[in-house]
């Protein structure tokens, strides 16, 4: 199964076409979300985490990490907030891993060829991709 978990989206309609027994769509903020215990396998977030307010990120990853098996796939923006993309929580490379640091094994970042490095090089780049494997949780 997977699920999609968005407050506008989802409340607007704008998922109901995709709806199915194994795509479940949930009206729902990311700091709190009805799933039970370890019962999804990957949380994947691109472009969503910076706009989540600072002080809700140690909220969210306590989530994520509560509901995750195995890891994350994430894309973060680290430009500065405007008002056209009204990010949150706009924070470097060092930051984010900081936040993540406390639930991650493994944390790889990655650039596509295409993008020819248009986004800079870690650790000063304007996006990041991650792939994040979980600490064991025993």
């Amino acid at each position: 199964k997977a699920y999609g978990v968005d407050i506008a989206s989802v409340e607007k309609g704008l998922t109901d076409k995709y709806k199915s027994e194994k795509c479940i769509f949930m009206p729902a903020g990311a700091t709190k979300l009805e799933l039970e215990n370890n019962s999804v396998n990957i949380i994947s977030a691109f472009l969503s985490l910076e706009h989540v307010f600072e002080e809700d990120i140690d909220t969210l990853l306590a989530e994520f990490n509560r509901v995750c098996t195995d890891g994350y796939i994430f894309q973060i923006s680290h430009g500065s907030s405007n008002n056209k993309n009204l990010r949150k929580t706009a924070h470097n490379l060092s930051w984010w891993y900081t936040k993540l640091e406390p639930y991650i094994n493994i944390a790889c970042l990655y650039h596509f060829p295409k993008d020819n490095y248009k986004w800079g090089r870690p650790p000063g780049s304007g996006l990041t991709r991650w792939v994040c494997s979980l600490k064991d949780k025993k």
